[in-house]
C-alpha cells in the first residue's frame, strides 16, 4: 500500500500579528530597562570612588573603579552581626511558616473535613481583623517578650494567602484517590503529606518559602518595637541609621559633634557606603530567587486558581 503524505497546515501570521509583536517586544525590553537600570546603577556606584558619585559622574559603569565602601562595610562589626542574627530569624520563621501553612491548608484541602468552611472563614477573619499594636505589645510584655528573640520568632508565623495558594494547590494537583488510595494502604496523615503531597506540591511550596524569606529578611518593624538590645538586631535594623546616615551627618558637620562611625563613613564616602550596603543586603535575597527560579512560574500558576 502507497503511504499517503500528510500536508502539513502552516499557519501564517497576518501583518497585524508582526506588528503587534514589534509593539509588544519593544514595549518589554522598555520595561526590562526600566527595571534592570537602577540595579546596575547601584552596583557600578558602589564601585565607583566617591569624588566620581558626588560629581554626578557615574550613570552606567563605575568610575575610577574602588573597593573603599566594600572595605568599611565588611569591616564594620555591626553588620555581621545584623546578618547573622537575620539568618537566624528567617531561617527559624521559614521553618515555622511553611509548617503552619502545610499543617492548616492540607486537612482544608480534603473533602470529608466537616466544617472546613467554617474555619477557612475563621482564619481569614481573625487574621485581617488584629487586635492592633499597643495591645500585642502589652501581651507580649506581660509574657516576658520584650526584648527577647521570641518576640520576633513568633510574630506572623502564618499568610492566610499562602495558605488558601497551597490549599488550591494541593487541590488541583493531588489526587483524591491517590489520597484515598494511600489511606487504605495504612498510611497516616504525617507519611501522606510528607511522601505524597509535598512532592507533588514542590513547585508551589518552593514560591511560597520564597515570599516567606523575601518578606522575614526585610522585615525590620517588628525588630524595632521590641528589641532594645543591639546584639540581637536584625540587618535591616543596623543598617537603618547608616542609610539615613547622609542627612544625619550633613546636620552634625555643621555643629561640629559628629560621632566617630560617621566621620569614618564620611571618609569613605556616605553614598558609597549606602551603596555597598543595599548589594551586600540584597544578595541573600537575589540568591534565593536565582535557586527557586526554575518553579517560581508554575508554582504562581498552581496556587491561582482560587476553589
Amino acid at each position: 500500500m502507497a503511504k499517503t503524505k500528510l500536508k502539513s497546515t502552516k499557519i501564517h501570521d497576518t501583518r497585524a500579528d508582526h506588528v503587534l509583536d514589534i509593539v509588544t517586544g519593544a514595549i518589554l525590553v522598555f520595561l526590562c530597562l526600566i527595571v534592570a537600570y537602577p540595579l546596575i546603577y547601584v552596583i557600578s556606584a558602589s564601585f565607583s570612588s566617591s569624588r566620581a558619585l558626588e560629581a554626578g559622574l557615574v550613570v552606567l559603569w563605575p568610575v575610577e573603579p574602588c573597593l573603599q565602601a566594600y572595605d568599611f562595610v565588611l569591616n564594620y562589626k555591626a553588620v555581621w552581626v545584623g546578618y547573622r542574627n537575620s539568618i537566624f530569624y528567617t531561617g527559624v520563621d521559614l521553618v515555622f511558616q511553611t509548617f503552619c501553612t502545610i499543617v492548616v491548608a492540607y486537612p482544608l484541602s480534603r473533602r470529608y473535613f466537616q466544617g472546613r468552611s467554617f474555619t477557612t472563614w475563621y482564619i481569614y477573619i481573625i487574621t485581617r481583623f488584629g487586635a492592633g499594636l499597643i495591645p500585642c505589645y502589652i501581651l507580649k510584655c506581660n509574657l516576658g517578650l520584650y526584648d527577647n528573640i521570641w518576640a520576633i520568632l513568633l510574630s506572623g508565623n502564618i499568610s492566610v494567602s499562602h495558605m488558601l495558594m497551597l490549599r488550591t494547590a494541593i487541590k488541583s494537583n493531588v489526587p483524591e484517590d491517590l489520597l484515598d488510595a494511600a489511606r487504605i494502604d495504612g498510611a497516616n496523615h504525617f507519611y501522606t503529606v510528607l511522601n505524597i503531597v509535598m512532592p507533588l506540591t514542590k513547585a508551589t511550596l518552593s514560591v511560597l518559602a520564597l515570599y516567606a524569606m523575601v518578606g522575614s529578611w526585610n522585615e525590620y518593624f517588628t525588630a524595632m518595637i521590641y528589641l532594645r538590645n543591639k546584639d540581637l538586631f536584625p540587618l535591616q535594623l543596623v543598617l537603618r541609621p547608616i542609610m539615613t546616615a547622609a542627612s544625619t551627618a550633613a546636620q552634625m558637620s555643621e555643629t561640629g559633634n559628629m560621632p566617630p562611625l560617621y566621620q569614618q563613613m564620611a571618609d569613605q564616602g556616605l553614598e558609597n557606603v549606602r551603596y555597598a550596603l543595599i548589594i551586600i543586603s540584597s544578595v541573600p535575597a537575589i540568591a534565593a530567587y536565582f535557586v527557586v527560579q526554575k518553579a517560581f512560574k508554575g508554582g504562581v500558576m498552581l496556587g491561582s486558581l482560587k476553589g
